[in-house]
């Protein structure tokens, strides 16, 4: 598996994660939610920022289906969303589709909500948890 590049401005959110844990982060000066994570607030350019807890829910705003594998381990089709947060409608958080592989049933402003999906590591490294979106219907 093709592991993410896990910095400095998102080591703190990874590790959220593998927690099953949906945190971004927010400007300490003007309140601004900010995603991916990253040094400067977009909004006011303070270095002041702390996280904050989501609930895991949010809305669909756009998904895409693959249908050509980039890596031979990966089943097609997938399906990834973009899904603006319940708490923080200004940003947009990536992640799989725990429906059906082609999207079916999708649609702009479907609820859904966060899973945690831990990712083994072939290669010896630890598992790494990865965000997928439910619709509350598959529940």
């Amino acid at each position: 598996m093709m592991r993410p590049n896990i910095d400095r401005d998102s080591s703190a959110w990874w590790s959220a994660l593998a927690e099953h844990r949906l945190v971004v982060q927010r400007c300490s000066r003007c309140a601004t939610y900010r995603f991916a994570p990253r040094a400067l607030c977009p909004q006011c350019g303070s270095f002041d920022w702390d996280w904050a807890q989501m609930s895991g829910s949010g809305t669909v705003a756009s998904w895409t289906v693959t249908h050509r594998r980039f890596l031979p381990q990966f089943e097609t089709p997938y399906t990834v969303l973009l899904v603006r947060l319940a708490e923080a409608d200004n940003i947009l958080v990536p992640g799989g589709w725990a429906g059906d592989p082609d999207g079916t049933g999708l649609h702009i402003g479907l609820t859904v909500h966060v899973q945690y999906v831990e990712m083994p590591d072939e290669s010896g490294e630890p598992a790494i948890t990865l965000l997928q979106w439910a619709s509350q219907d598959l529940n």
